[in-house]
């Protein structure tokens, strides 16, 4: 997770948490897997949205596989944030990791930053 994290820094896309899941205990539409999917949390939904229009274009027909992308909304961390941010976390089977990981560390057209989109 950490590399495609520092990719993910380096086009500008905050993060908050994240997690690696368990590809061992991960079974796509089974009550509780959810719990060991892979997870980001990011600063606000434009940089979800961001990360999953970017991941769904590199990864092509495997993005659709059996549990997929799914981006989530959430509360802002605090309760001043909460008025101004809207926050997402983003969760996908942790066997495609690794080559979204790769994808994302040879991508030559990086996402517009966030600060440059309107």
């Amino acid at each position: 997770m950490r590399d495609l994290l520092v990719s993910l820094w380096a086009f500008g896309i905050d993060t908050q948490y994240s997690c690696q899941g368990d590809p061992d205990r991960f079974t796509p539409n089974q009550a509780y897997s959810h719990d060991y999917a892979s997870q980001i949390v990011f600063a606000d939904v434009d940089q979800a949205y961001m990360f999953v229009r970017k991941t769904v274009d590199l990864l092509g027909h495997a993005a659709q596989m059996e549990g997929g992308l799914v981006l989530n909304t959430m509360d802002g961390f605090d309760e001043a944030s909460r008025r101004v941010t809207t926050r997402a976390s983003v969760t996908f089977p942790p066997q495609l990791l690794d080559e979204i990981t790769a994808l994302w560390a040879k991508s030559a057209e990086a996402p517009p930053r966030v600060d440059e989109v309107s």
